[in-house]
């Protein structure tokens, strides 16, 4: 039923797209069309329909990839950390998502319309965290890329589409540059180094892809899903990374009355322009965060990729 469908994958070129390409050819999924403001990617999958200039920012290019589709799968979203780039956020997380149901609303064939989310917009606390958590933005709205996060959400849910939100921990993986290349970047040739006191969930790309569709061919419209594995602190996460470059580095966990003071000093760095780090990665870096996956378990989804499997093939480059 579903692999005769006509996809839409907005923002296909990106890190979780090419591995979304990837499971649902393989799944024998036929008319897929991938969205994005960039060219095609040089090597191109077969049977897929590539599409470039596709912008959230300008409604008028969504039209015709969204009115040619029965299935919009939203994967654009800018991550930054960085209050320098709040305007940008605003425009591409918020402005374009609501762009983007405005187009779909208008499209009298959309049967589904699944938006990838992130768990960063459910929050933070010492309590594990679920679908129906609420949690108060009002003392937080300078974590930019959370707070972006979180906005267009009650739109999504709220419009009168068959939708589903997926929230995605910390998405790891190979071939990504971004997450996982800096985190090694950030561990080799080291012998020390810092990690702060917090935890967070994370993701393999390919367990990911493997949920979106599950979410797609199982569940009914209108529900949301964590998709998250373990919870792991990141003095874990960065040991891992050192074990699997087979270096010995010794991790030091920073107290957590360090959260008082690290954050401010790269606030400061941030606001003169300096450092790699935002003020609102090191921020999290000292809280607790912990996710209910029950909900789509209930699907019959179920991890495969354990944290080594996805720090061990982001080295070797085996998807």
């Amino acid at each position: 039923m579903w692999q005769d469908k006509k996809i839409l994958l907005l923002g296909g070129n990106g890190f979780i797209g090419r591995a979304l390409l990837r499971t649902l050819k393989e799944k024998k999924y036929t008319h897929i069309t991938c969205a994005s403001r960039r060219e095609a990617p040089e090597e191109v999958l077969p049977g897929v329909r590539y599409l470039s200039g596709v912008d959230v920012t300008r409604p008028e290019t969504l039209v015709n990839p969204i009115f040619d589709a029965e299935i919009v799968i939203n994967l654009i979203g800018l991550v930054s950390f960085f209050r320098r780039d709040r305007k940008m956020l605003q425009a591409i997380n918020v402005e374009g998502v609501k762009n983007i149901l405005e187009v779909c609303a208008k499209n009298p064939s959309l049967e589904r319309f699944i938006h990838v989310s992130s768990t960063a917009a459910l929050g933070f606390g010492d309590q594990e965290i679920d679908e129906e958590s609420r949690f108060d933005w009002e003392s937080y709205k300078n974590l930019v890329y959370s707070y972006s996060k979180f906005l267009p959400n009650e739109d999504v849910i709220k419009s009168r589409l068959p939708i589903n939100i997926i929230y995605p921990a910390l998405v790891l993986g190979p071939d990504n540059k971004e997450n996982t290349g800096r985190l090694f970047g950030y561990v080799r040739n080291k012998k020390t180094i810092l990690a702060p006191s917090g935890s967070n969930s994370i993701i393999d790309v390919r367990d990911l892809a493997e949920a979106i569709i599950t979410i797609l061919e199982k569940s009914s419209a209108g529900e949301c899903y964590i998709a998250a594995e373990e919870s792991i602190p990141f003095t874990k996460l960065f040991q891992s990374i050192a074990h699997v470059l087979g270096q010995e580095t010794h991790v030091h966990r920073l107290a957590p009355f360090w959260k008082y003071i690290v954050p401010m000093l790269v606030k400061w760095a941030e606001f003169f322009g300096i450092g790699e780090v935002g003020y609102e990665q090191m921020f999290m870096g000292f809280q607790t965060r912990r996710h209910n996956i029950s909900k789509l378990r209930a699907l019959g989804w179920k991890p495969k990729y354990s944290l080594e499997q996805s720090l061990r093939d982001f080295l070797t480059g085996n998807l």
